[in-house]
């Protein structure tokens, strides 16, 4: 089973993590979080980083989820992705979820885990429009 790393900008790594338990419940095995705080360095968020991908590492690798494209913990974390360690930058929920239901049972494919976490965006007012057309229509 692939191990997850959430990795972001101050708490929101730890949020979705909290979020996800109530999904999933309190036990979510080899699935850790790091946050990047202000008081804290570039060099050294990847000095943590390097910890808790080799706590993680298993025969079935580490998917890091990052909240932001080019942003520290993304950047730290990109000097990592190997053959064992993915990456994915603009971590959310769904992508997420879609990785705990599924990841016992399967290896995961990453462009799979990015669209699912791209289809979770949408615009409500498009979205609510159409539902609206589509009961007009009958």
């Amino acid at each position: 089973m692939q191990s997850i790393l959430l990795i972001s900008h101050g708490g929101m790594a730890a949020g979705v993590k909290d979020s996800l338990t109530m999904f999933f419940g309190k036990q979510l095995p080899q699935f850790e979080t790091l946050s990047l705080t202000s008081d804290m360095g570039a060099d050294q968020f990847g000095d943590q980083l390097k910890e808790k991908v080799n706590e993680l590492m298993n025969d079935d690798g580490v998917i890091i989820f990052a909240d932001l494209l080019g942003g520290t913990p993304f950047n730290q974390a990109a000097l990592l992705v190997n053959d064992k360690v993915d990456l994915i930058a603009g971590m959310n929920l769904p992508m997420i979820m879609e990785l705990l239901a599924t990841r016992e049972f399967s290896q995961n494919d990453i462009d799979h885990l990015a669209a699912v976490g791209q289809q979770g965006i949408v615009n409500a007012k498009i979205l609510l429009a159409n539902d609206s057309e589509d009961v007009d229509d009958d």
